[in-house]
Parts: structure tokens; sequence; C-alpha cells
């Protein structure tokens, strides 16, 4: 064989074993998939619930026969609900709500849905199950709203674990996926207590009206007012400036009962009155015992 033919022969091998890889992987595009997303990752003590969004959605091509969904709290089930968001049992001090309630048809064929955490193919005989596309009004997306009594979850680390319990003619799967969060009796508070805006340098602590153009440099002292764990780092947010909007994350702890000086500098291109607006933990990142004092609008500054 010359060389030219081994290259094709090789080249032939090649794309046998790529035709029959992509034939053994399960087709994730039409996989059924589970997602919880939790409220936040750490509950704290002004909270009354632990809560979150559950979603399955169900591939084009895929038919599910969904007979319940199990709860699962640190690997003990707490409650047993129907598709339609009804309780079928447990539930104490736990609330289901559909997100997007609809028409409860089946639709009869072959009961299949690769498991997508997994990769496992299922294959649940044939009948009647719900599927993606079939006149259905959640179109093969299911989502629901769960919320429970923070007051029946003791602190520390906690797991939320959802089954959606499949029952077919011939076989059962349990599409899972679960979700980490932390119960805590303590909590920051983050809060400006003192801020000024001055030309200059980030040594400047006069008040004098800055020139536009010229460097300004807000400067504002941030005391953590509550309990717990030192805060690792804090983000914050200087907007209502036509020409500024500075979002920093200081990369700074700050432990409960200490203070933090920060010193943001910019300018203005025109002369005018500018009132820049301070918001600390612009994106709710940092469990709060008082959320509402993160926001400092008191400045004011003459740009002449």
């Amino acid at each position: 064989m010359n060389i030219k033919g081994k290259k094709r022969s090789i080249f032939s091998i090649l794309l046998t074993l790529i035709v029959i890889a992509i034939y053994l992987i399960p087709n994730f595009a039409q996989a059924v998939s589970v997602d919880i997303t939790l409220d936040r990752d750490e509950f704290i003590p002004s909270d009354t619930i632990v809560g979150g969004d559950l979603t399955i959605n169900i591939r084009d091509g895929e038919i599910v026969p969904i007979q319940n969904l199990i709860l699962f709290l640190d690997d003990v089930e707490v409650c047993r609900f129907n598709v339609d968001g009804s309780i079928d049992s447990g539930c104490v001090g736990i609330t289901i709500i559909r997100n997007n309630p609809g028409e409860e048809d089946f639709v009869e064929g072959d009961q299949t849905g690769t498991d997508e955490a997994t990769g496992d193919s299922v294959d649940l005989g044939y009948g009647y199950g719900y599927g993606y596309g079939y006149g259905l009004a959640y179109d093969g997306l299911l989502s629901y709203r769960i919320e429970g009594d923070k007051a029946g979850i003791g602190e520390g680390e906690h797991t939320f674990k959802i089954s959606v319990n499949a029952v077919g003619s011939v076989d059962s799967h349990f599409y899972s996926e679960e979700a980490s969060f932390t119960v805590s009796s303590t909590a920051a508070d983050l809060e400006v207590i003192e801020s000024f805006v001055c030309p200059g340098d980030p040594k400047c602590f006069s008040q004098d009206d800055p020139k536009a153009g010229e460097n300004l440099v807000v400067t504002f002292v941030v005391e953590n007012k509550g309990d717990g764990a030192p805060l690792q780092s804090i983000e914050y947010k200087i907007d209502n400036s036509p020409e500024t909007n500075i979002e920093v994350d200081t990369g700074v702890k700050l432990a409960p009962g200490k203070i933090m000086r920060v010193h943001a500098k910019y300018s203005y291109a025109t002369a005018d009155t500018y009132n820049p607006v301070i918001t600390l933990d612009p994106n709710d990142k940092i469990p709060e015992s008082d959320e509402l004092n993160n926001v400092d609008d008191t400045l004011s500054t003459t740009v002449v």
C-alpha cells in the first residue's frame, strides 16, 4: 500500500470511530434536566423562610411519566407533591407553588428521557407521560416555587435534594438534583458612617469645590455593625453621576465592629452640581441583618 493509500485508510478508521462515539454518547439535546436555584447560599436570623425555584426541562422528543416529586432535607424525605403542585404527603411548613400551571394532558408514546445529570439513557417503556411541544401549556418546562419555614431548620450546613419520580410501564427512574445552603445565627450589617468629596489624591480631606476635569476623590467610611465571620471583601457602587458609574470590589477583609476607609477617584468633564450616591453590596452578595442601610445619598459637590 502506498503512502496515500495508508492515509486514506487511517482517515476512514478515524471517521468510523468518530461516528461510533457520537452514536454511543447520550444526546444531551434531548435530555431531562432538573435544576434548583436557592434565593441565597446563606440564610440569616432576619430570614423567616428558606426558598428557591425548581425547574424541570423535558427536551423535545422525550416523554417522561412523572408520578410525583420528592423533596429531601439532608437526605430525609420531607415533602412529596404532584406535578400540579398539590401536596401528596408530608410538606409540613413547606409551600409549593406551580409557577406555570396549565392543562395536565398526557401524551402517548415511547417513554424515554436521558438523564442530563448522570448521562443515563432511560427507557421506561411505552405509555403516557409529560413531553415537549404537544400542546401543553408548559412546553416541556415544569417550574415551581418552594418555600420552607426556617424555624424548622437548625443552624449549620444543609442540603436540599429534589427527585423527580418517573414510573413507566417497564422501568422507573429518579431524576435528581441538589443544592447546599447554610443557616447562620449571625449576620453582617454594612453602613456608610461618613462620606465626603474632595479634589486631588486619597490623602485629601478638604471639601473645596473641584474644577471640571480635575481628579475627584469620593471618600467614605464603612462599618460592619453586624456579627459573625469577617467579610472577605465588599463591593460598592457610586452612581447618579452623568459621566461616572464606578463598581469596585475592595478585596479587603472587614471584621465585625471594624471600619474601613475607601477612596474612589474620578472626574467630571463639565461644571455642574452633582450628587454621587454610594451603594454598598449593590448585587446583594452579602446576607445582612439590615439591607436598608447600604445607601448613602447625602453627598453633593459643585464642579466649577
